[in-house]
């Protein structure tokens, strides 16, 4: 169950999941109680039934955490806290054992189970290209909808979804460059067994100034300086 509208205009315009929430997460705290109801009210389908009482209000706290952090607001200090762990993490030869990080610490296990499903909410630029360009539209259709909403409502028009002025290819450089791109090389150097996801991801990042290239035929000025920001961004990539 999703509107495919963001938090911020569920809080703008006053919406009822806004309201509930006091207009803290209000779509993740849906999910997330959404998610207990139907486990709980389902036939067959609590799978937390063969759990002690102590272990299930334990779970459902980490469950809670985790999904409460797939909300956009929490993104730069995970990524802060991502980097932080693999410093704190460091062996003498300046390698990281993912065991080590799971194995003492409840904090650091929520944390990288925060990591982890809020990569997976925001992973399709880490995905093969044909996945991630055919969800990439779907997300951008989804932004250009809640834009034709916001400007019947005369409310801002939030960035991404004005589609007269957006670009699409130049859009998703933008977006794994700033967003993508820091979560991605922080979690690649904390479990290096991911480094498909990051390889993905530069791939895509050429990918998408291709397009950009063909549908606007820039000058070969602003050519360079996109070229320049996508060869930047690849190269923290390839530093994991």
């Amino acid at each position: 169950w999703h509107f495919g509208l963001s938090n911020v205009f569920l809080v703008e315009v006053g919406h009822e999941l806004a309201v509930r929430y006091n207009d803290k997460s209000p779509l993740e705290n849906m999910h997330c109680s959404t998610a207990f109801k139907i486990v709980s009210g389902t036939k067959d389908a609590n799978i937390f039934g063969g759990l002690r009482r102590s272990s299930f209000f334990e779970l459902r706290q980490i469950c809670i955490e985790a999904i409460l952090h797939t909300d956009m607001i929490h993104h730069f200090t995970m990524v802060k806290e991502t980097q932080m762990l693999y410093q704190m993490n460091l062996d003498s030869d300046d390698t990281v054992d993912p065991a080590e990080i799971l194995r003492d610490s409840k904090e650091e296990k929520q944390k990288v189970m925060n990591l982890f499903l809020h990569s997976a909410d925001v992973s399709n630029p880490i995905k093969p290209w044909a996945i991630c360009y055919k969800w990439a539209m779907k997300c951008l259709e989804e932004f250009f909808n809640q834009g034709d909403q916001e400007k019947q409502l005369g409310i801002p028009v939030q960035m991404l979804n004005d589609r007269t002025k957006v670009n699409k290819p130049f859009s998703q450089i933008g977006f794994s460059e700033f967003m993508i791109v820091p979560l991605e090389a922080a979690k690649v150097k904390l479990f290096p067994a991911l480094y498909e996801t990051a390889e993905h991801l530069a791939s895509n990042l050429r990918e998408w100034h291709r397009l950009w290239i063909e549908e606007v035929n820039p000058s070969e000025e602003e050519r360079e300086k996109v070229r320049a920001r996508v060869n930047k961004a690849c190269e923290t990539l390839g530093e994991t």
